[in-house]
């Protein structure tokens, strides 16, 4: 009689998981026919999820990629491609190129083109920087000649954090919108509220460096990092770069508490890295995953807010960089000195995207 007890409570366990479980992301609109006239909270979906469908094809690719299946949309700009200067020739100023300014229940997300679109029909990739709300302290919009500069100060325990976005002097009614969505977000003086603590699993994506690295190479970057492991502090995502001419190798690892740099120098070079970052210095964190060649950034706060850590990688090595990008800009949520909060080890994939407070989560949690 256990035995069907516990067979029967597992089925009806598993009816609910499958009748709670995402279709796919929060944000996307499956049926636009059940939208209302007018705008409401009675809506399932917000504006911007409802027209989100009215961007360039691989911004809304770009976006699939970078954001979670649980995340909602509040807002976005479109931003055109902007020149610093009018000059052509010798004089010719930097150009940013065509971007998506999002705002999300979660985050402040930039998604800019690594190249302009040709006419080859190339999506040649994104360059994306991500900060979590619960460190903004402020948004405002600076004025600057043709230009107007999206500025957003982010809290670390070493000081404020910089995260600016320019846009043409023409779109700065938009610029002062996104400033105003952000705004909401930022805690009052002397005000005290609960913080999201987001459920944090492992991901370890294959590290594909096969053709970049011998295993010899890769044995000694995986054993730098388990030397360096406290007792019981897990790995939650791990990505290596083939280093150049100067390094054999590079290895960055995300725990709940820091990012450990592990390098193999060549020819008696010193790492040009630093050992490891705790999270409470960092501010955002961004990648550049494009035909062209990766990237992968942090960014810090206070003094050295202006020469992130960053390290280059072939784009074949993509995945473990871009997994190890999302699992950074969740555990950056955490308040500095507090871990994030691990998924449960049975926890399935629909309960780590949907939330700790969906039914199926809840289910596993009272089970």
């Amino acid at each position: 009689m256990a035995c069907i007890r516990d067979a029967r409570r597992a089925y009806r366990l598993a009816a609910a998981h499958r009748e709670n479980a995402p279709r796919g992301p929060l944000w996307e609109v499956h049926d636009r026919a059940l939208r209302r006239g007018d705008a409401s909270e009675a809506e399932l979906h917000t504006e911007a999820e409802y027209t989100v469908y009215a961007l360039p094809y691989r911004f809304q690719k770009y976006a699939r990629e970078c954001l979670l299946p649980g995340e909602r949309l509040l807002g976005y700009v479109l931003r055109s491609p902007v020149r610093a200067g009018g000059a052509w020739g010798l004089g010719r100023q930097r150009v940013a190129h065509e971007a998506l300014v999002v705002v999300t229940a979660q985050q402040v997300l930039l998604l800019a083109d690594a190249l302009p679109p040709d006419s080859t029909l190339v999506h040649w990739g994104y360059v994306a920087r991500a900060a979590p709300l619960e460190r903004l302290l402020d948004a405002t919009v600076r004025p600057d000649g043709k230009l107007v500069w999206l500025e957003i100060v982010l809290a670390t325990a070493t000081g404020p954090g910089r995260f600016r976005v320019e846009f043409a002097a023409e779109q700065g009614a938009s610029a002062e919108q996104m400033a105003e969505v952000l705004q909401r977000f930022a805690p009052a003086r002397n005000e005290r509220r609960l913080l999201r603590r987001y459920a944090v699993a492992p991901s370890h994506e294959p590290l594909a460096v096969e053709a970049f690295l011998d295993a010899e190479t890769v044995d000694g970057l995986e054993a730098g990092l388990h030397e360096r492991l406290a007792d019981g502090e897990p790995v939650l995502a791990r990505a290596i770069a083939p280093g150049g001419s100067r390094r054999a190798g590079q290895l960055l690892a995300a725990t709940p508490r820091r990012v450990l740099v592990v390098e193999l120098a060549l020819d008696g070079q010193r790492p040009a890295l630093p050992d490891e970052l705790p999270l409470h210095v960092l501010a955002a964190v961004e990648i550049q995953n494009a035909l062209i060649g990766g990237r992968f950034r942090l960014w810090l706060g206070g003094q050295d807010a202006s020469a992130p850590l960053e390290v280059g990688f072939p784009y074949p090595v993509a995945n473990p960089f871009q997994s190890l990008f999302l699992t950074l800009r969740q555990i950056l949520a955490a308040p500095p000195g507090a871990p994030p909060r691990l998924a449960l080890p049975g926890a399935t994939e629909s309960d780590r995207q949907a939330g700790p407070t969906s039914p199926a989560a809840i289910h596993k949690l009272v089970g």
